[in-house]
């Protein structure tokens, strides 16, 4: 198995989007080289239980915040402490970033070519970041 990398960060903000969805904006001990439409692998503790899910980065790697957004689910034990628990100065450890849904992943002459961007629910949040990010590059 890949090493993960793991490491600290702290919650700077936190912005309520929907009533069952939060953006969770932090910053982690170490620099977090990632780019648009990577994920992250958050791990927080519970007493003796330790649970780990995956969050996709709404942040692009040009802003200077970095940040996830994580809808609620039923049952849900971490998006249920993300939404209703979490506070602004609280720690959790966090992995380097994961996954090859980007951009820098397409062959070259398809980087050139236009986009149709489509998702539901929770699948938005990596496109929030490529979108973002591709952006840039529109004079």
């Amino acid at each position: 198995m890949t090493s993960l990398n793991w490491q600290k960060a702290v919650v700077l903000a936190l912005r309520r989007d929907t009533p069952d969805t939060v953006t969770v904006f932090f910053r982690p001990d170490a620099p977090l080289p990632y780019e648009a439409g990577q994920h992250v692998m958050v791990r927080f503790r519970f007493g003796t239980l330790t649970l780990v899910r995956a969050y996709s980065l709404s942040s692009a790697p040009h802003e200077p915040e970095l940040c996830f957004t994580v809808r609620e689910f039923i049952g849900g034990r971490v998006s249920a402490h993300i939404n209703r628990s979490l506070r602004v100065g609280e720690r959790f450890s966090i992995s380097g970033a994961l996954g090859d849904f980007c951009a820098s992943r397409l062959a070259p002459a398809d980087r050139e070519r236009p986009w149709v961007c489509v998702a539901g629910g929770a699948g938005i949040t990596p496109l929030f970041s490529l979108l973002k990010h591709s952006l840039l590059a529109v004079p």
